[in-house]
């Protein structure tokens, strides 16, 4: 008999199958190792999207972001080019972070 964990069904549905907190902790463990010290993963984020917002529109920046509602995201970026168009506007904005260029 082959028993189940408690929520594993739904994980191994995710984008990325991996629990937030071991991957928090993973990326902190890691910091610390690499970097000698640690930061608030939060201060990441936080420049990450005052960077987007100075070249995006809010509504870009809260569907990158994952604060746009589901039915929003659903009538404004479902079709096929508007979302190789974020994609596009989103690399454009990107491409002059360090950590993130190619090469």
């Amino acid at each position: 008999m082959e028993t189940q964990v408690k929520g594993q069904g739904v994980l191994s549905q995710r984008f990325i199958p991996v629990k937030p907190r071991r991957l928090r902790e993973y990326i902190y463990r890691r910091m610390g190792e690499v970097l000698g010290h640690r930061f608030q993963l939060r201060i990441i984020r936080h420049g990450v999207t005052t960077h987007l917002a100075l070249r995006l529109s809010k509504l870009e920046v809260d569907v990158l972001t994952g604060h746009a509602p589901g039915d929003v995201v659903q009538d404004h970026n479902l079709k096929k080019d508007t979302l190789g168009d974020l994609r596009r506007k989103y690399y454009e904005a990107m491409r002059n972070v360090p950590c993130l260029s190619e090469g």
